[in-house]
């Protein structure tokens, strides 16, 4: 897999998060570039990364005894920067292989707290208050999906944080907590 590691590295647009940790996170790549096996893969977006302070801003009202996961982590910058910021724990779920080892890779760069695995869906009973991270990882009909499991945990706290979403009908707020009175459209 280290040739696949290296394949879809792009040191040569490392910003800042990457020359100050070691890491590769950023860059774009295209996912008819990832042998992905899944049938779900029409539905993905490419692997882009937000900054370092879009996604700190992002989780800042979080709070941190909650579980964090990140639907489409790509890479795992956002899962590098969580475990800094104290969350109880922090997942990242991935379906492209590729970009699962660098991910864990760069993990263990950083010594980061946080897991990632390969997989096209995640349980949401975490068992506890739970924040579900998104950028831009799937099309709106998967988005929809998404958001009506999300709906079926409302017996548990939890926010979704999603700094930008494939289409604004799937999914119209930013960051909602689907315990609080007043929810969001979608």
């Amino acid at each position: 897999m280290v040739e696949a590691v290296n394949r879809f590295s792009y040191r040569g647009s490392a910003n800042d998060f990457d020359r100050v940790n070691g890491t590769d996170t950023g860059g774009k790549v295209p996912l008819w570039r990832l042998g992905i096996p899944y049938p779900s893969a029409r539905f993905g977006a490419s692997y882009l990364s937000p900054t370092e302070s879009r996604i700190k801003d992002a989780l800042e009202n979080v709070p941190r005894h909650a579980t964090l996961v990140d639907l489409g982590s790509g890479k795992g910058r956002a899962l590098i920067i969580a475990a800094r910021m104290g969350f109880r724990r922090v997942i990242g779920v991935e379906f492209a292989a590729e970009l699962v080892d660098i991910a864990r890779r760069n993990l263990a760069i950083t010594g980061a707290g946080a897991e990632v695995i390969l997989e096209t869906r995640v349980n949401t009973r975490s068992g506890g208050p739970l924040g579900i991270y998104l950028y831009n990882p799937f099309s709106a009909e998967i988005m929809r999906k998404v958001a009506a499991q999300l709906d079926g945990r409302s017996e548990e706290t939890g926010w979704l944080i999603s700094i930008r979403v494939a289409s604004r009908s799937a999914w119209n707020c930013s960051m909602r907590s689907w315990s609080a009175p007043s929810k969001c459209t979608g």
